[in-house]
């Protein structure tokens, strides 16, 4: 890990010169010059940012190694629990001076960092190399000649060090407070979610989704072309196909009526049903994290089966093989998307079994005994803890286009300012989407 920070006031940009070394073309820290910049730093004051480079194995990458960039906002005397702890952590300190002054207030901050036997880089007026100490110059250089003298610094450092960083070693030291230690609420989400998950182990990953979330699958994906064909009627489409198609959508909602809710949905509808709103909060997070960790593996040999299944079938087509051959390797390659397809399973994809319950239910007028009294409750309860529009976007846009005035018609709590500005935030992601 490389650690930047800065003592005082400097003419040049931390956060841009960090940016330089990483990547020209992109602005991986925000810094002064970017529009809407405050020097104020009223927020970011004090806050440790974090960019990780991982090369591609290419002769033009910048560093050799995954390296990670810490950046250290405002002045580094001014926070000194983030300065002890970082420069510990570090296996490159990089300060920026504005110069180098023994009766600076850093002074002696300066002299310990200089003491250490940690590689040290000293941007500022100064030109000098001594052992693993570099002072670079900032005076009547380029930018791009500094971040170059700078990178060719620090990978020099990096190949003599053999510290490694884990971000989560921070919690090890004293006064750094975390959440899943710490907060009870935080706590009681993770254990509920690790509960949830272990209702999936040893489970195949393709075969998730249709054990789980019975209301999806075949019937969904049909009725939602009912739905699409529905709102975009032909010109010469009559009255009595546009009655069949919505009397097809009724019937599709009655299959997916009688099918069962599985124990894994129970679990989470009995958890969203809980009091608990902070644990709640935590557990749709932890169950987030828990769920891409359960596929990420799995997902990863999949897709990385389909490309090279994927070129395998370019190749024969190129090379005008045998059509026998060419259609054994296509209908190879659909299989693996298909279970691709199936593979992937994340929080939306429970939510968007929530909705297709819901919406079932409301469609033949009659609720199941396992998603309790407070359905619409909990539908709504859903939508205020997504927090990503695109969730939103794509999980819930038919269901609050027939339910949510209803909903609100039908539900009297204390979050009803809450529940109306939601529904203006809804109604401005559908119309920036055009739904």
């Amino acid at each position: 890990m490389v650690f930047f920070f800065r003592f005082g006031s400097v003419s040049s940009s931390k956060s841009e010169l960090m940016n330089s070394l990483i990547n020209e073309k992109h602005n991986t820290f925000f810094h002064r010059n970017c529009p809407g910049s405050s020097r104020t730093r009223v927020l970011m004051d004090g806050v440790v940012e974090i960019a990780w480079f991982c090369p591609s194995g290419s002769y033009k990458d910048k560093f050799m190694y995954c390296v990670a960039f810490c950046n250290l906002h405002g002045d580094a005397g001014d926070h000194e629990k983030q300065l002890q702890i970082l420069t510990e952590m570090s296996s490159v300190n990089v300060v920026l001076l504005p110069r180098l002054d023994r009766n600076d207030r850093n002074a002696e901050k300066i002299q310990n960092l200089y003491r250490n036997s940690k590689p040290l880089s000293l941007v500022s007026t100064i030109i000098q190399t001594h052992e693993e100490k570099f002072k670079i110059g900032l005076k009547n250089r380029s930018q791009a000649d500094v971040s170059e003298e700078l990178r060719i610094a620090i990978n020099d450092c990096l190949l003599e060090s053999y510290s490694t960083f884990r971000p989560e070693d921070v919690s090890k030291h004293s006064d750094i407070r975390v959440d899943e230690e710490d907060d009870d609420d935080c706590r009681r989400g993770r254990e509920a979610a690790q509960q949830m998950m272990r209702l999936l182990e040893k489970k195949d990953l393709t075969k998730v989704k249709e054990s789980f979330l019975p209301h999806q699958g075949k019937l969904w994906h049909q009725w939602s072309q009912q739905y699409k064909e529905l709102h975009r009627p032909r010109v010469d489409e009559i009255e009595t196909e546009i009655s069949r198609k919505q009397t097809d959508m009724m019937k599709i909602h009655a299959q997916q009526h009688e099918s069962d809710i599985s124990e894994f949905m129970k679990f989470f509808i009995k958890e969203m049903n809980s009091h608990a709103e902070h644990k709640k909060m935590f557990f749709l997070k932890w169950l987030t994290v828990l769920l891409d960790e359960y596929t990420s593996a799995d997902y990863s040999d999949l897709y990385n089966g389909y490309v090279e299944k994927w070129s395998a079938v370019l190749e024969l087509k190129e090379k005008h093989e045998r059509l026998e051959k060419l259609i054994a390797e296509q209908t190879e390659l659909e299989r693996i998307s298909e279970n691709l397809q199936a593979a992937s399973f994340g929080l939306e994809h429970i939510m968007r079994e929530i909705s297709q319950i819901y919406e079932s239910c409301s469609s033949v007028k009659k609720n199941k005994k396992d998603l309790g009294p407070h359905s619409k409750e909990l539908a709504l309860e859903l939508k205020y803890n997504a927090k990503d529009e695109e969730t939103l976007k794509k999980e819930f846009d038919l269901f609050w286009e027939h339910s949510v005035k209803k909903i609100i018609t039908d539900t009297h709590s204390v979050r009803e300012i809450d529940i109306l500005r939601d529904v203006k935030l809804l109604s401005d992601v559908f119309e920036g989407s055009g739904k």
